[in-house]
């Protein structure tokens, strides 16, 4: 008599008679197939919506920066022309580009320009006296600074300012000179609003 062989299972049948240790495997496999299929397309989808939307932005600018550029090399062509020749086309072109332009909007905004650079070299500076000051002083010093910038850590500034004498006395590379001078410079561009 031929034995009876118990049937062999497989995983992909999946019936009323099956537990969750065959159907949550067959779930998984089918879920995972799934995703290896969406995935590819969903990403596709949102990095080409990406590059439109970057293209979008950036297209505008490179578009204005060509024409500038253009235009910037056609004038650049007459003014050279202008000075080998001395073809009156190019100096009348040359004049006529001079006139147009708004010398009151330029000279405006260069003493703007002037200004600030003005007010930050006088900041720079009187940051660099302070830590100057702070190096060379003794407490008294180190209160003033804190009256003018409450956020100081006194602790802090006492140790880099120690640190600092000690390199001055050994002759050494100023590091704790400029850990000083970052440090305030932090502080006081926290107080401006700048940070």
């Amino acid at each position: 008599m031929a034995e009876e062989r118990p049937e062999r299972r497989s995983i992909w049948r999946v019936g009323p008679e099956s537990t969750w240790t065959t159907v949550l495997p067959v779930a998984f496999i089918i879920a995972s197939l799934v995703s290896l299929v969406l995935l590819p397309i969903i990403v596709s989808n949102h990095t080409r919506r990406m590059r439109d939307e970057i293209r979008s932005l950036a297209e505008p600018a490179r578009e204005s920066a060509n024409s500038i550029q253009i235009d910037l090399a056609q004038e650049l062509d007459n003014i050279i022309a202008w000075q080998f020749t001395g073809q009156s086309q190019y100096r009348n072109e040359y004049n006529k580009l001079m006139r147009d332009q708004d010398t009151d909007a330029i000279l405006t905004l260069l003493d703007q320009l002037d200004a600030s650079t003005r007010q930050y070299n006088e900041r720079f500076h009187n940051l660099e006296r302070w830590r100057d000051r702070l190096i060379a002083g003794d407490d008294a010093v180190l209160e003033k600074f804190v009256v003018d910038y409450p956020d100081a850590d006194r602790q802090q500034l006492r140790s880099l300012i120690r640190q600092a004498q000690h390199e001055v006395a050994q002759n050494k590379p100023p590091a704790s000179s400029r850990k000083i001078f970052k440090y305030i410079r932090e502080l006081d561009e926290t107080q401006r609003g700048l940070r």
